[in-house]
């Protein structure tokens, strides 16, 4: 199937990254951060994986596996936690499909909230 057949019909999952995904999940990172040695974008990603404070969720894709991720962290702040986006990418071909906005942003900030307590 061609990116662009019946996109919109297509039922992407959301899920939390898991440590199968690796492979997948820093071939998008060096998408996005291209410029990072290899060895940081693995070493980062296991830390995520690692940390009670850090989440990645993988934007999957029926037949093509993960084309997206959001990263987020949970951050110390004056009055109380707080979870911030650290990386967000969509492979190009996979963007402006209605994806983005909306159940996928929705989805994964609700799983960070469920994730992180708050």
């Amino acid at each position: 199937m061609r990116p662009d057949d019946n996109v919109r019909d297509l039922r992407m999952e959301i899920r939390e990254a898991q440590p199968g995904d690796l492979d997948a999940w820093v071939a998008l990172r060096r998408a996005l951060w291209p410029e990072d040695p290899s060895e940081s974008l693995v070493a980062e990603a296991k830390r995520v994986l690692a940390s009670p404070d850090e989440v990645c969720f993988l934007l999957l894709h029926p037949s093509l596996g993960a084309v997206g991720f959001i990263e987020a962290a949970l951050h110390p702040g004056a009055d109380a936690p707080y979870a911030h986006v650290e990386g967000w990418y969509v492979a190009p071909e996979h963007r402006r499909q209605g994806q983005g906005e909306n159940s996928w942003i929705a989805s994964s900030s609700g799983a960070c909230i469920a994730r992180f307590g708050f």
